[in-house]
């Protein structure tokens, strides 16, 4: 069974260490350096040993560039205030990453694991259930790689399916059945023993899920409203339940929503407001208790509103605010372009940049040294073609400030992946695109 702490991926201790001690030593990092590692874009956790990082000061003077050391790291004398940009290619794809208001001693990451990932070969195991009137047996088992449905040939067994991207030895899996009225029920099935190609007995009581009343209030005027809880199964979240209220006409709701939970299960509760398509502002908690009694209060952690499409410009975005600024942890900013090379190549660069979040409504992109013009979108001249682009606000109860935020990169935007060896709410306010 795996429990992902993504806070800072190579740092070790809890939560509260690394927020009194912006984490563990990295590699060999001075209390005078700026470090990081980089990890691959595929996502398994694994450094990206071609990685170029370029170290500026806070006037963009570069001071450091180059490729990462053999363990995906680098590390440069900064002056507070610099930033540290991470260059990684796939053939004619770039993801370019820039950590803005960086201080010496930071130790930061770019890049994220991703839990559940379907890759690589595929080995089957079962699960046996005991016959049962009500529910009418298993319908399917969730797990981190997926799990299974319920086998043709037997209709108390239930076949997984693991990967070797996800499968771990031990592992947690939620078998979820249903009545003749279409009822659902679950069975917990924690620390599992993960064996290729044998079956496993499922031990356990069949639950009827239980049922919430989440009070949410302080609903924005002009937005519709969705509401979910997700069960969180080592790492990777299944919506149980959605309700929705569009557009919403009243500033609170009390929802129901369905949810299977007992002690030792964690839930993503998350109600959101959109314009559209377009998301607006989203509260999440996650909890270790019982979801049945969540408020969740759209004024509580306010952050500025943000306008629903940003204007897109050759260097960067602009973007409107308006309403109560709040006390945002960071800024993320993504923007997305495509260009013909000097040697007739298309390329594609995504671009993400995170920042303190002081009061600002526009933002640029350092660009690249000179040593890496072709790879530069911002040289492009006439065949650059900005595809899109967008801003959110990040506001965690568990993070303090934008110290301790940036530690975990661009991928601190990532809501539902991050920090969850701890119960916490976060808030994000969104343009389009996130």
């Amino acid at each position: 069974m795996r429990r992902w702490l993504l806070t800072l991926l190579t740092a070790c201790g809890s939560l509260t260490e690394q927020t009194a001690e912006l984490g563990a030593a990295q590699s060999g990092a001075s209390a005078g350096e700026v470090s990081i590692i980089v990890l691959s874009s595929s996502g398994d956790g694994s450094a990206d040993t071609a990685a170029i990082v370029i170290f500026r000061d806070p006037g963009g003077a570069t001071i450091q560039h180059g490729v990462v050391d053999a363990t995906g790291h680098a590390r440069a004398s900064l002056p507070d205030g610099g930033s540290v940009t991470v260059l990684q290619l796939d053939s004619v794809f770039e993801r370019i990453t820039t950590i803005r208001g960086v201080k010496p001693g930071d130790q930061l990451t770019s890049g994220r694991v991703i839990a559940g990932r379907q890759v690589g070969n595929a080995t089957l195991m079962s699960l046996n259930f005991a016959p049962s009137v009500t529910p009418v047996g298993p319908a399917n088992a969730l797990t981190e790689c997926g799990g299974g449905s319920r086998s043709s040939e037997d209709p108390n067994r239930v076949t997984l399916t693991f990967y070797e991207g996800c499968v771990q030895k031990r592992f947690d899996a939620l078998a979820l059945a249903y009545d003749l009225a279409a009822n659902p029920y679950f069975m917990w099935l924690p620390d599992l023993h993960h064996h290729e190609g044998h079956a496993t007995r499922a031990r356990g009581d069949w639950t009827l899920f239980g049922s919430s009343s989440t009070n949410i209030t302080n609903v924005p005027d002009n937005s519709s409203l969705g509401a979910t809880i997700s069960t969180l199964i080592d790492g990777v979240s299944f919506e149980m339940s959605r309700v929705s209220a569009d557009p919403a006409t009243e500033t609170s709701y009390v929802f129901n929503l369905g949810f299977p939970f007992t002690p030792g299960m964690r839930s993503l509760v998350s109600a959101g407001t959109r314009h559209g398509l377009t998301p607006a502002i989203q509260i999440v908690k996650l909890t270790s208790q019982s979801p049945a009694q969540l408020a969740m209060d759209f004024a509580e952690r306010p952050l500025p509103v943000l306008s629903i499409h940003p204007f897109l410009t050759a260097t960067g975005l602009t973007w409107n605010e308006s309403g109560e600024r709040g006390a945002p942890d960071a800024r993320l900013a993504i923007w997305i372009a495509r260009w013909t090379d000097a040697n007739n190549v298309v390329r594609t660069a995504v671009w993400e940049v995170m920042e303190p979040p002081e009061p600002a409504t526009s933002l640029t992109l350092p660009g690249l040294p000179a040593a890496y013009a072709d790879l530069d979108p911002l040289v492009a001249g006439a065949s650059l073609f900005v595809m899109d682009g967008g801003v959110r606000y990040v506001d965690y109860d568990i993070i303090p400030d934008y110290d301790v935020a940036r530690q975990s990169g661009t991928a601190f935007g990532a809501i539902g992946q991050m920090f969850l060896d701890s119960d916490f709410t976060a808030v994000t306010s969104s343009s389009s695109h996130f």
